[in-house]
């Protein structure tokens, strides 16, 4: 093909030599023809005056036809000349039109040798094409075959790992609810026995006030008594005495009562005042019992919500997750079972997958992409997305609210009575149905066919796409 090139490159350089040579000689032709046709011209004019003078001049007819005589030769000689210029410029032709009909046979038959080796080089191409698209739907069937197993084995880890996840789940929660009934129920001991110690306290302060005033009022009918006693001798005795110092006697026994009843009085006030701290006291262990029976109550609304919210949002998340496989399986089965869009033509022995371009597309068009990979790609992202926040929850440990443990009130303890110790009430402690709930650490099972594979595509043991700690 170089030397055929070669040749007509030549060709055409002779050609365009060629060309201006015949250019060249045309312009020559048409200078010829200008100056014949001057010369036409002249000799016209010059007819034109002879005739003129002929008439004018006879004397100079002679001369004037020596000369017509003599232009004439001159156009003989020129036509003979242009004649035989002309001869020339026809044979000059005539080898240049041959010349060109010999190039352009030459320049046929290359172009006949340069169509039969395109005709061969394309049908070697062809053969060459039909063998690699055979190749390559060897090859896709192949990789078709291992994307479907390595899917098989993706949704087996996906759903043991799911499995898995439930159970750590259900154990966390178990164990969660565990906790917060122990917690619960060692604070409601806490306040059970702190509400009986208040009540011994109180109930033997009572009991000493109550033996208290029962003394208070016997010594005061004592004093009664005594004083009526008293009133009796000094009635008996003002009566025998003289009028002056009955008076004075009488002043002096009202002072003493009055200043008995004011002891009296004192000692009562003192009495009232203790039963009034001791009844203040009793009022606030009531109200700290109150307050922690609330916070119990509040601690137990929060963490129920808590849960039933964290709970929720699992199951939703979950139920999403669910969803978004069965429509995920739904879609594979439906592009799977998709027929060919030709059903004329006998489909091929072993169909490809939905994933995977078949041996019917344009191979021309190689710089398209294949828009499904893409999708499946970004699903199964987008679906490990899902399963790690899942997982990030999960292990996220969620702060519990820490209930401050209440002091019991501190009331003063007497030493004539003995402390007596509360009988703790019994209730039962939710405890789980069996041992406690371990956590399993899902151990993600390895690929058994994937060393023997020999592809580094289809091996996950460098990347867990659901690792979980």
């Amino acid at each position: 093909i170089s030397e055929l090139r070669h040749d007509l490159d030549q060709s055409k350089h002779a050609r365009e030599q060629l060309e201006r040579a015949t250019m060249s000689l045309i312009d020559e032709v048409r200078q010829m023809k200008a100056k014949l046709d001057g010369q036409g011209a002249d000799i016209k004019q010059v007819a034109d005056d002879v005739k003129q003078r002929s008439r004018r001049l006879e004397e100079d007819s002679r001369q004037a036809i020596d000369t017509i005589r003599k232009q004439s030769e001159m156009q003989q000689h020129t036509e003979v000349s242009s004649s035989q210029l002309r001869m020339q410029f026809d044979g000059r032709i005539a080898e240049m039109q041959s010349t060109l009909s010999n190039l352009e046979q030459k320049r046929e038959g290359d172009l006949h040798t340069v169509d039969i080796l395109q005709k061969e080089r394309e049908q070697a191409a062809e053969n060459e094409r039909v063998r690699l698209q055979g190749k390559l739907s060897e090859i896709a069937e192949e990789v078709s075959k291992k994307i479907l197993q390595k899917e098989i084995r993706l949704r087996e880890e996906a759903q043991q790992k799911f499995h898995n996840v439930e159970k750590v789940h259900k154990s966390k929660t178990a164990e969660n609810f565990q906790t917060l009934s122990e917690s619960v129920s060692v604070l409601e001991k806490q306040a059970v026995e702190a509400k009986r110690q208040l009540e011994k306290v109180l109930k033997a302060e009572i009991q000493t006030r109550q033996s208290q005033d029962q003394a208070l009022s016997n010594k005061i009918d004592d004093l009664q008594e005594k004083l009526g006693v008293a009133v009796s001798t000094l009635q008996q005795a003002v009566g025998g005495v003289r009028t002056q110092m009955a008076d004075v006697h009488a002043k002096n026994v009202r002072e003493d009562i009055t200043r008995i009843l004011e002891d009296l009085n004192v000692s009562k006030g003192g009495d009232e005042a203790k039963l009034n701290a001791v009844q203040s006291q009793l009022t606030q262990g009531l109200a700290q019992v109150k307050n922690l029976e609330q916070m119990l109550q509040t601690s137990k609304t929060v963490l129920g919500t808590r849960v039933s919210s964290e709970a929720k949002t699992r199951i939703e998340e979950v139920q999403a997750l669910r969803e978004e496989l069965i429509r995920l399986r739904a879609d594979v089965i439906n592009l799977k079972n998709r027929e060919p869009a030709v059903p004329s033509e006998p489909p091929p022995p072993a169909r490809l997958p939905f994933f995977i371009r078949s041996p019917e597309d344009d191979f021309t068009s190689r710089a398209t992409l294949n828009k499904w990979g893409i999708y499946q790609a970004y699903r199964w992202w987008k679906i490990k997305r899902c399963w790690l926040q899942v997982l990030e929850k999960e292990h996220s440990p969620t702060p519990q609210p820490k209930s401050p443990t209440p002091k019991p009130p501190q009331t003063p303890k007497h030493d004539d009575q003995p402390q007596q110790r509360g009988r703790t009430p019994n209730r039962r402690t939710p405890t789980p149905s069996g041992s406690k709930a371990k956590k399993q650490s899902p151990t993600p099972r390895k690929d058994e066919d994937e060393g023997s594979d020999g592809d580094d595509w289809g091996k996950t043991d460098d990347i867990d796409p659901f690792p979980l700690k």
